[in-house]
Parts: structure tokens; C-alpha cells; sequence
């Protein structure tokens, strides 16, 4: 398993995480101005040195017939990242993925909670942090799990699967849960990478439908 400096984990305050002020904005909320894809799942605004930001999360869900008068799905996953200056709302980053084409298992979601905002660094520029899991099964095996960063324009992603627990195992009770990280995050600061460790952990777990 390669995680990041796992032996040498530190756990991140949660006063560092809601020392930031976010606001979780409803879909009317949303200015016209923030064009976005998708069926509105969540949204956040908060600040920092470089202005205001809005965060939006969309879904969608696409059915295509196929040749053999079957259908196929895919369920796809957005994130837009609109920055508001005094004089300028612009589109500073957007990230799209999605699970398919495939049967109608397709899922592509954010955990619960995993949406937050920290300023680890220090350097008022604030870090963008979220888990999603894409699918085309219902838990026979171990999912594909993404945890992404952005500070900024910048993108920081560990990519891995999800840790399976088997109803009726042979051997180990377990499959998957290892995690790959890119070059971004192996530069990054130790706070980066302890922090991407924990949400990680938190996220990684999943029950085996057999």
C-alpha cells in the first residue's frame, strides 16, 4: 500500500478547517452569471486573499439506447469554480468525471461532508478538498476513489479504490484500498499530504454486496 507518509500522520484540527468562513448556498442562490451543467447537488462560497469564491456540484445522469434495443448509463459528476473579483466574475477551474457507459448501477457522487475548505499553508490562497467515488456495480468489487485539491488553479489528486469488506470471504475479509498519489501531492507540503491521508481514510470504506 503506498500511502503518504502514513507512519508520520498527524490529524488535522478541526479548527483549522472551520476557522474558514463557508457558506452553503441553495440553487436560487446561485447568480446567473455562474453558468454550470447538470443537476445542482451543492454549492459553497467563502474568501480569501484573491477574492470570493463559489464552488458548485452538478450530476447528471445520461441514458443512451444501444444497438440491441438495450440502454446504456452514465452518470456524470461536474464541479465549477467561479471566482469574484470587484470588477470580474470569472470561471477559474472545473472538473468533470463521470462512470460509464455501463448498466443502471452508473454512480458518480461526492461522500457526505467531504466538501471543505481549509487554508492549511498559511499563505491565504484557500484549499479546495473533495472525495468521489465513480461505479458501474454495486459493491462486486472495489470502486475507483479520487480525493482532489485545488489551491487555486492548481490540481493536487490521490486515485485509488475503495476498501471492500466481503460478506463471504475465502481469505482476507478485505480487498482494495490502496491509493496512488500524483506529483503534485509527493511536492506538496506535509500538511497536503496529512490531510489527504485522513480524509482518505475516512472515505475509503465499503460494505461488498457478496
Amino acid at each position: 500500500m503506498r500511502y503518504l507518509h502514513i507512519l508520520t500522520l498527524v490529524l488535522i484540527s478541526p479548527a483549522i478547517i472551520s476557522a474558514q468562513q463557508v457558506t452553503h448556498l441553495k440553487k436560487n442562490a446561485i447568480p446567473a452569471s455562474m453558468i454550470y451543467k447538470g443537476d445542482f447537488s451543492d454549492a459553497v462560497k467563502y474568501a480569501d486573499k484573491e477574492g470570493t469564491h463559489t464552488v458548485i456540484v452538478t450530476k447528471a445522469f445520461i441514458t443512451t439506447p444501444a444497438d440491441d434495443n438495450e440502454s446504456v448509463y452514465t452518470s456524470q459528476l461536474h464541479v465549477f469554480s467561479y471566482l469574484q473579483t470587484a470588477i470580474t466574475t470569472t470561471l477559474e477551474w472545473q472538473l468533470n468525471d463521470e462512470a460509464g457507459p455501463c448498466g443502471p448501477d452508473a454512480d458518480s457522487k461526492l461522500r457526505p461532508g467531504s466538501l471543505t475548505i481549509t487554508d492549511l499553508d498559511h499563505n491565504g490562497i484557500d484549499e479546495v478538498w473533495f472525495v468521489y467515488r465513480t461505479s458501474c456495480q454495486d459493491a462486486l468489487s472495489p470502486n475507483p476513489m479520487k480525493v482532489i485539491m485545488r489551491e487555486g488553479v492548481k490540481k493536487y489528486a490521490i486515485r485509488g479504490t475503495t476498501h471492500l469488506k466481503l460478506k463471504h470471504p475465502k481469505t482476507s475479509p478485505y480487498i482494495g484500498g490502496d491509493y496512488t498519489a500524483d506529483e503534485n501531492f509527493k511536492a506538496a507540503p506535509q500538511s497536503f499530504r496529512d490531510y489527504a491521508n485522513q480524509l482518505w481514510m475516512k472515505n475509503r470504506e465499503e460494505a461488498g454486496a457478496y
